[in-house]
Protein backbone atom coordinates (compact mmCIF):
# COMPACT_ATOMS: atom_id res chain seq x y z
CA UNK A 1 0.00 0.00 0.00
CA UNK A 2 2.77 2.42 0.85
CA UNK A 3 4.52 1.79 -2.47
CA UNK A 4 1.33 2.52 -4.36
CA UNK A 5 0.69 5.62 -2.23
CA UNK A 6 4.20 6.93 -2.93
CA UNK A 7 3.72 6.35 -6.65
CA UNK A 8 0.26 7.94 -6.77
CA UNK A 9 1.34 11.02 -4.79
CA UNK A 10 4.94 11.47 -5.96
CA UNK A 11 4.23 15.06 -7.07
CA UNK A 12 3.09 16.17 -3.59
CA UNK A 13 5.77 18.08 -1.70
CA UNK A 14 6.54 17.40 1.96
CA UNK A 15 4.62 14.14 2.10
CA UNK A 16 6.28 11.23 3.86
CA UNK A 17 5.03 7.63 3.92
CA UNK A 18 6.30 5.66 6.89
CA UNK A 19 5.81 2.00 7.77
CA UNK A 20 5.91 1.40 11.53
CA UNK A 21 4.39 -0.58 14.39
CA UNK A 22 1.35 1.35 15.61
CA UNK A 23 2.01 0.28 19.20
CA UNK A 24 5.34 2.09 19.33
CA UNK A 25 5.31 4.63 16.49
CA UNK A 26 6.32 8.17 17.36
CA UNK A 27 6.44 10.63 14.46
CA UNK A 28 9.40 12.94 13.98
CA UNK A 29 8.29 16.40 14.96
CA UNK A 30 4.62 17.25 15.12
CA UNK A 31 2.57 16.35 12.04
CA UNK A 32 -0.27 18.48 10.68
CA UNK A 33 -2.39 15.38 10.18
CA UNK A 34 -2.69 11.98 11.78
CA UNK A 35 -4.91 9.81 9.62
CA UNK A 36 -5.88 6.22 10.26
CA UNK A 37 -8.19 4.08 8.19
CA UNK A 38 -9.21 0.74 9.70
CA UNK A 39 -6.10 0.29 11.84
CA UNK A 40 -6.63 1.54 15.40
CA UNK A 41 -9.28 -1.08 16.20
CA UNK A 42 -6.43 -3.62 16.30
CA UNK A 43 -4.97 -1.79 19.32
CA UNK A 44 -6.23 -1.80 22.90
CA UNK A 45 -6.14 0.96 25.52
CA UNK A 46 -7.83 3.70 23.49
CA UNK A 47 -8.15 5.77 26.66
CA UNK A 48 -4.37 6.34 26.47
CA UNK A 49 -3.89 5.99 22.71
CA UNK A 50 -6.24 8.75 21.55
CA UNK A 51 -4.95 11.49 23.88
CA UNK A 52 -1.43 10.43 22.91
CA UNK A 53 -2.23 10.86 19.22
CA UNK A 54 -3.78 14.25 19.91
CA UNK A 55 -0.72 15.40 21.87
CA UNK A 56 1.56 14.67 18.91
CA UNK A 57 -0.21 17.03 16.51
CA UNK A 58 1.02 20.45 15.43
CA UNK A 59 -1.10 23.41 16.52
CA UNK A 60 -4.24 23.39 14.32
CA UNK A 61 -3.44 19.81 13.37
CA UNK A 62 -6.16 17.34 12.45
CA UNK A 63 -6.87 13.86 13.75
CA UNK A 64 -8.89 11.84 11.20
CA UNK A 65 -9.83 8.26 12.04
CA UNK A 66 -12.11 5.55 10.70
CA UNK A 67 -12.58 2.28 12.57
CA UNK A 68 -14.91 -0.65 12.09
CA UNK A 69 -17.38 -0.92 14.98
CA UNK A 70 -18.88 -4.31 14.28
CA UNK A 71 -17.59 -6.22 17.29
CA UNK A 72 -21.12 -6.75 18.61
CA UNK A 73 -22.50 -7.89 15.22
CA UNK A 74 -23.39 -11.55 14.61
CA UNK A 75 -20.39 -11.85 12.26
CA UNK A 76 -17.99 -11.10 15.10
CA UNK A 77 -19.91 -12.69 17.96
CA UNK A 78 -19.91 -15.94 15.98
CA UNK A 79 -16.09 -15.87 15.93
CA UNK A 80 -16.06 -15.76 19.72
CA UNK A 81 -18.80 -18.33 20.16
CA UNK A 82 -17.17 -20.84 17.80
CA UNK A 83 -13.77 -20.20 19.40
CA UNK A 84 -15.11 -21.00 22.86
CA UNK A 85 -17.14 -24.01 21.75
CA UNK A 86 -14.63 -26.30 20.14
CA UNK A 87 -11.39 -28.23 20.58
CA UNK A 88 -9.46 -25.04 19.81
CA UNK A 89 -10.73 -23.23 22.92
CA UNK A 90 -7.35 -23.31 24.75
CA UNK A 91 -5.62 -21.58 21.83
CA UNK A 92 -8.41 -19.07 21.14
CA UNK A 93 -9.82 -18.22 24.58
CA UNK A 94 -7.78 -15.02 25.04
CA UNK A 95 -8.69 -13.77 21.58
CA UNK A 96 -12.39 -14.57 22.02
CA UNK A 97 -12.56 -12.91 25.43
CA UNK A 98 -10.80 -9.71 24.35
CA UNK A 99 -13.11 -6.79 25.11
CA UNK A 100 -14.16 -4.71 22.13
CA UNK A 101 -11.42 -2.12 21.63
CA UNK A 102 -13.80 0.30 19.87
CA UNK A 103 -16.27 2.29 21.94
CA UNK A 104 -19.39 4.29 21.13
CA UNK A 105 -19.15 7.79 19.62
CA UNK A 106 -19.93 9.50 22.94
CA UNK A 107 -16.99 7.72 24.58
CA UNK A 108 -14.57 9.17 21.99
CA UNK A 109 -16.07 12.62 22.40
CA UNK A 110 -15.47 12.48 26.15
CA UNK A 111 -11.97 11.11 25.60
CA UNK A 112 -10.91 13.73 23.04
CA UNK A 113 -12.79 16.86 24.13
CA UNK A 114 -10.16 17.92 26.72
CA UNK A 115 -7.53 17.95 23.93
CA UNK A 116 -9.33 18.67 20.67
CA UNK A 117 -11.80 21.18 19.22
CA UNK A 118 -14.28 21.03 16.36
CA UNK A 119 -14.85 17.36 17.04
CA UNK A 120 -17.01 15.61 14.49
CA UNK A 121 -17.98 12.01 15.18
CA UNK A 122 -20.44 9.90 13.26
CA UNK A 123 -21.24 6.28 12.66
CA UNK A 124 -22.46 4.79 9.41
CA UNK A 125 -23.92 1.36 8.89
CA UNK A 126 -23.21 0.09 5.40
CA UNK A 127 -25.44 -2.50 3.79
CA UNK A 128 -23.13 -4.66 1.73
CA UNK A 129 -24.80 -6.89 -0.83
CA UNK A 130 -22.63 -9.98 -1.07
CA UNK A 131 -22.70 -12.85 -3.52
CA UNK A 132 -21.63 -16.48 -3.52
CA UNK A 133 -21.41 -19.12 -0.82
CA UNK A 134 -20.49 -18.08 2.71
CA UNK A 135 -19.86 -14.46 1.68
CA UNK A 136 -19.73 -13.04 5.22
CA UNK A 137 -17.19 -15.67 6.29
CA UNK A 138 -15.13 -14.81 3.21
CA UNK A 139 -15.49 -11.08 4.02
CA UNK A 140 -14.05 -11.55 7.51
CA UNK A 141 -11.40 -14.10 6.49
CA UNK A 142 -8.48 -11.69 6.07
CA UNK A 143 -9.55 -9.21 8.75
CA UNK A 144 -11.49 -10.08 11.91
CA UNK A 145 -11.04 -13.82 11.53
CA UNK A 146 -7.29 -13.59 10.90
CA UNK A 147 -6.10 -13.59 14.57
CA UNK A 148 -8.19 -16.70 15.28
CA UNK A 149 -6.81 -18.61 12.30
CA UNK A 150 -3.21 -17.54 12.97
CA UNK A 151 -3.45 -18.83 16.55
CA UNK A 152 -4.32 -22.35 15.42
CA UNK A 153 -1.58 -24.93 15.03
CA UNK A 154 -2.12 -26.23 11.51
CA UNK A 155 -4.20 -25.98 8.36
CA UNK A 156 -6.54 -28.79 9.42
CA UNK A 157 -7.48 -26.88 12.60
CA UNK A 158 -7.82 -23.65 10.65
CA UNK A 159 -10.09 -25.30 8.08
CA UNK A 160 -12.24 -26.93 10.79
CA UNK A 161 -12.61 -23.63 12.63
CA UNK A 162 -13.46 -21.76 9.43
CA UNK A 163 -16.03 -24.40 8.45
CA UNK A 164 -17.73 -24.21 11.88
CA UNK A 165 -17.74 -20.41 11.68
CA UNK A 166 -19.13 -20.37 8.14
CA UNK A 167 -21.87 -22.82 9.12
CA UNK A 168 -22.87 -20.57 12.03
CA UNK A 169 -22.99 -17.53 9.75
CA UNK A 170 -25.32 -19.26 7.29
CA UNK A 171 -27.96 -19.09 10.03
CA UNK A 172 -27.14 -15.47 10.96
CA UNK A 173 -26.92 -14.20 7.36
CA UNK A 174 -29.19 -16.31 5.16
CA UNK A 175 -29.25 -15.87 1.41
CA UNK A 176 -32.12 -13.78 0.08
CA UNK A 177 -34.52 -15.13 -2.52
CA UNK A 178 -32.28 -13.66 -5.25
CA UNK A 179 -29.26 -15.57 -3.90
CA UNK A 180 -27.56 -12.51 -2.39
CA UNK A 181 -26.66 -11.94 1.25
CA UNK A 182 -27.05 -8.62 3.09
CA UNK A 183 -24.30 -7.75 5.53
CA UNK A 184 -24.60 -4.70 7.78
CA UNK A 185 -21.23 -3.25 8.75
CA UNK A 186 -20.79 -0.26 11.09
CA UNK A 187 -17.92 2.17 10.84
CA UNK A 188 -17.06 5.00 13.23
CA UNK A 189 -15.54 8.25 11.90
CA UNK A 190 -13.74 10.91 13.94
CA UNK A 191 -12.37 14.20 12.59
CA UNK A 192 -11.12 16.83 15.01
CA UNK A 193 -8.63 19.67 15.34
CA UNK A 194 -6.12 20.34 18.06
Amino acid sequence: MLGKARLNHKDVANLNWIEADLNSFTPEGQPDLIYSNAALHWLDNHEALFPSLASRLESNGVLAIQMPRNFDAPSHQAMNDVALDGPWKPQLKSIAERPSPVHEASWYYDCLSPYMRNIQIWETSYSHILEGDDPVARWTYSTGLKPYLEALQNKAEQDAFYDAYAKRLRMEYPKRTDGKTLFQFKRLFIVSEI
